[in-house]
């Protein structure tokens, strides 16, 4: 009788536990529900890196003396007014890359037309932007699956061309690299290699930009900034060292404070 009792009330607890688990995920379920139809960013987008952080924390890379291809075709994306500021970012990466061109971005953001979603959002025409600049290095270089490009953001300085280069190595090995610290060197210590979001300076390889042209989804278009949308697709890593490469010295420029101008594109 005794036996009986206990496993009446072992059944009894594992069905109230299992009752409170059901109740908690279909709560957080319909909590993040609620962040997709303001077309937001949900407390789940991030489940699955946020899962693998803590295991790519435990393999940052590390630089070792490898041959590597430092002719990456670097381009500088620039969607602002040709002022000084640009004019000092241009020089400090002319005169130390060997392959790098400008994309002029601004006709490509007059073109987008919010086509897809219940709300417009600035991040919206951002992503559409790159996904154009993406699609448009893309058809320019047929190179295999595996090639990679390096894009800079037009108010990104570039402060060491060796530790650049050194990066770069590091960087061909992975999908996706971010040569920016986003965070101060003492803050997250235990996952200071990984990346968390920004796009200043980032290397990234063919066949992830076909990803982000081609298999995006409207939802993940509509409330993801497509850094946050790459963050998703990690994790991933980024430069976690006391001494800066790349520094970021503008802020958002909108688009109404230029005059139009004709679509110019330096391949």
């Amino acid at each position: 009788m005794k036996y009986f009792r206990q496993r009446r009330g072992i059944i009894k607890s594992f069905i109230i536990v299992l009752t409170v688990a059901v109740f908690s995920c279909d709560l957080l379920w319909s909590y993040n529900q609620a962040f997709k139809l303001t077309e937001d960013e949900a407390p789940l987008d991030h489940l699955r890196s946020l899962f693998l952080k803590p295991f790519y924390a435990m393999t940052c890379p590390k630089y070792v003396p490898i041959k590597c291809d430092k002719t990456t075709p670097t381009f500088l994306v620039h969607g602002r007014p040709s002022d000084e500021q640009f004019q000092l970012v241009w020089k400090s990466w002319r005169e130390s890359i060997q392959d790098i061109s400008i994309i002029d971005t601004y006709n490509m953001s007059l073109s987008y037309r919010n086509t897809k979603c219940h709300y417009f959002q600035w991040h919206q025409r951002l992503f559409h932007v790159y996904q154009l600049v993406f699609d448009h290095v893309l058809s320019k270089h047929s190179q295999p699956k595996n090639q990679g490009f390096v894009f800079i953001e037009d108010d990104v300085l570039l402060l060491n061309s060796t530790l650049f280069y050194d990066q770069l190595c590091i960087a061909q090995q992975y999908e996706f690299y971010s040569f920016y610290e986003t965070e101060s060197y003492n803050e997250r210590v235990s996952s200071s290699c990984l990346y968390h979001h920004g796009t200043p300076s980032f290397y990234i390889t063919r066949s992830l930009m076909e990803k982000l042209i081609h298999d995006v989804s409207v939802d993940s278009f509509c409330r993801l900034p497509v850094d946050m949308y790459i963050a998703t697709l990690g994790p991933w890593y980024k430069v976690s060292m006391k001494e800066t490469i790349v520094q970021h010295i503008g802020s958002r420029f909108h688009v109404q404070e230029r005059n139009i101008s004709p679509i110019s594109v330096t391949p």
